[in-house]
């Protein structure tokens, strides 16, 4: 063999070597590539799962927020004389059932039988017209065992202030409102905060008396009816028209 075809020879023995390598080393750096787009890839999926997780997570929290934000408005609106139809009474800021101190002054003569005086949930301002519901026993009567007689009032010993309470069967007297403040009035209906206070929604307690011109008992109703402020009849000549003691017969008690 001459030195020509050994040449000849040993270069084509080279080349294919060289061929091989140069396809191995495109194919490896070609599955490189593919895995580093798989894993460039990969982390954006990966923060778009984790951010839809943190969006849903704050949405629960934000709704189970305002849900117990709005348990907590109603709870703390739904009380006596408001306008809500569910009661729930607060602890009242007089005490309840206390007997008449011998020196107060006289009861007013009227009779107001039981059947026809109720604490209710209504709708401020109450006039021109007056809607009443949930009619219940006067929120400051609520603890007599056995409630019966009438109820009356009595003026304070300066002979202005109202005191609002029940005469039982037996002779005793009880307290129910120390002072009270007539809202509206009509030929039908008289209604007066007990307790005023301007912490109280409503203004005080409700407390809705009906005349003998309509049906005694605990329905509700809707009256036509005008601020006290502007009425030409006061209140305690109102009472003496509809419940004056001559004609007036205590309620058998419930």
């Amino acid at each position: 063999m001459t030195m020509m075809e050994e040449e000849d020879a040993s270069t084509v023995c080279t080349y294919p070597d060289s061929i091989a390598g140069d396809e191995e080393n495109a194919m490896r750096d070609e599955e490189t590539s593919t895995t580093k787009k798989k894993s460039d890839s990969s982390p954006p999926l990966i923060c778009g799962r984790k951010r839809w997780n943190v969006i849903a997570s704050a949405v629960v929290g934000v709704a189970a927020l305002i849900a117990i934000l709005l348990l907590v408005f109603i709870n703390s609106v739904k009380t006596p004389g408001c306008v809500l139809p569910s009661p729930n009474f607060p602890t009242s800021t007089h005490t309840h059932q206390t007997p008449m101190h011998p020196e107060a002054p006289e009861l007013l003569p009227v009779r107001i039988p039981i059947d026809r005086c109720f604490d209710v949930q209504w709708s401020p301002p109450g006039h021109p017209v007056l809607d009443a519901w949930l009619l219940d026993v006067p929120y400051g009567d609520r603890q007599s065992g056995d409630r019966n007689g009438y109820y009356a009032f009595a003026k304070d010993a300066d002979g202005g202030m109202m005191i609002f309470v029940r005469k039982s069967t037996d002779g005793s007297i009880v307290r129910v409102f120390e002072r009270v403040e007539v809202e509206v009035i009509s030929d039908e209906v008289l209604l007066f905060n007990g307790e005023p206070a301007l912490d109280i929604p409503g203004g005080g307690y409700g407390t809705l008396i009906k005349a003998p011109s309509i049906t005694a008992g605990n329905a509700d109703g809707s009256w036509a009816t005008q601020s006290y402020e502007d009425a030409e009849m006061s209140m305690e000549e109102w009472l003496l028209k509809h419940f004056s003691d001559e004609n007036a017969t205590p309620a058998p008690s419930p």
